[in-house]
């Protein structure tokens, strides 16, 4: 009986542990996608690296910052004490250099100083979820150093080679652009230059609808509003044998209420039907190839009708042409008329296209891997 219960406690600290080094992983891993995606998509926003491993991690540690237990200013001061080589907590100072001298001889002190920046955030978020002592969290955190760091390292490697997970790319975008957040943004002093952004999208945008207003409109008001307004016929029809017919006169349709002279071939227009998970249905519908900003390469509509088991589901996404020469961007269209920017994808294809939007409708936990928080 003694050995069973000796058994059973050491089964008990070793999945804490094993759950605490996971907990380290995930900050590290999140942290560091994030950092990269805002380096990548948005360094113009950032007038030095301070501001922007401090954005990296107010977007990562957001529950605690919009819940107030974590302030913008708490991980900026995180961001100074990383670069002496030190976790700092409730006055309590730890080194983690193992060598004084270490962080100043480093040959790549960008990612040391990254280092102890997630190290740092790891004491934060861990002290306020456990109100452990500060002693005793931040020893905990110099101890997983070498974890953390690898962790860091393998996370580049894969943002490298596949991208970031879409979820965060969502929660980057969406804290980096939505009203809600430019309180946050102000705090952290990033760079405001949407007014000229904008200005330039806009320009693009006038000219796309001006010149091929067919393109656009069959897109972002026709197809969107009529699936929207009557989800199970439009599905119907798209389902059925005379489908590729019905979006072909469709498209005709539009292009003959528009005021232009050069309509759009429809050659390149069709549709598939794919099935997924939970009665999910999935419409691909390729577009001839865009020539303007905010044009459209594909759409994806996706539809599960409500069920005694299931709730009902409208969603529509579009993959848009951006400026000339940057990746393309994958966008939803909201019932009620909001457009969701969730960032360029790097692979201009429908199957990748299909993968992305399957990533996004299948339910996230978002304490999981590709997820925010602890």
């Amino acid at each position: 009986m003694w050995i069973a219960i000796g058994i059973a406690i050491i089964f008990l600290v070793v999945l804490y542990f094993s759950k605490r080094i996971n907990t380290y992983t995930l900050i590290a891993r999140n942290t560091t996608y994030i950092y990269e995606i805002l380096s990548t998509d948005f360094k113009d926003k950032f007038p030095n690296e301070d501001i922007l491993m401090a954005t990296s991690g107010v977007i990562d540690a957001l529950k605690y910052v919009m819940e107030g237990s974590l302030t913008v200013d708490d991980i900026a001061i995180g961001v100074r004490t990383s670069q002496c080589g030190k976790l700092s907590l409730n006055l309590i100072n730890l080194d983690i250099t193992n060598n004084p001298s270490y962080h100043f001889l480093v040959r790549q002190p960008d990612i040391l100083y990254f280092v102890y920046f997630v190290m740092q955030l790891e004491a934060l978020i861990f002290h306020i979820a456990t109100r452990v002592p500060p002693e005793h969290v931040l020893s905990a955190v110099k101890a997983k150093k070498r974890i953390i760091v690898k962790e860091i390292k393998r996370t580049k490697i894969k943002y490298k080679a596949n991208d970031a997970p879409l979820l965060l790319k969502k929660n980057t975008y969406s804290f980096m652009n939505d009203e809600v957040f430019a309180g946050l943004r102000d705090e952290l002093g990033l760079i405001n230059n949407e007014d000229d952004i904008t200005a330039q999208d806009l320009e693009e945008a006038k000219q796309a609808i001006a010149s091929r207003g067919q393109h656009y409109i069959f897109v972002h008001q026709v197809l969107r509003d009529l699936f929207f307004e009557m989800p199970d016929q439009i599905i119907n029809i798209v389902t059925s044998k005379g489908a590729k017919e019905a979006l072909l006169d469709l498209w005709h349709r539009v292009g003959n209420e528009v005021e232009e002279t050069d309509l759009t071939l429809s050659n390149d227009l069709y549709c598939e039907v794919r099935t997924l998970y939970d009665d999910i249905i999935v419409v691909l519908v390729t577009l001839p190839i865009p020539k303007f900003m905010c044009e459209a390469y594909y759409v994806a509509i996706v539809h599960r009708p409500y069920s005694t088991k299931y709730e009902g589901m409208n969603r529509f996404f579009v993959l848009e042409k951006s400026s000339e020469g940057s990746l393309p961007f994958l966008c939803e269209w909201h019932q009620a008329g909001h457009h969701a920017n969730m960032g360029p994808i790097r692979r201009l294809t429908i199957e990748n296209f299909f993968e992305e939007v399957c990533s996004i409708v299948q339910p996230v936990n978002i304490n999981t891997d590709n997820g925010f928080g602890m």
